[in-house]
């Protein structure tokens, strides 16, 4: 699935509560976090 279609099911199905964040997050590890096109983006948690 693309990032696309994730957001597009979300805008469908979602209740629109909260201010959303366009990031769809497959899998991590450790400080990394992958998006569904494959992209790496680094974690820093608080």
């Amino acid at each position: 699935m693309t990032s696309k279609a994730t957001f597009d099911m979300e805008d469908k199905f979602m209740a629109p509560f909260f201010v959303k964040q366009r990031v769809s997050i497959e899998k991590g590890d450790g400080i990394h976090v992958w998006d569904e096109e494959g992209n790496v983006i680094i974690h820093f948690p608080p």
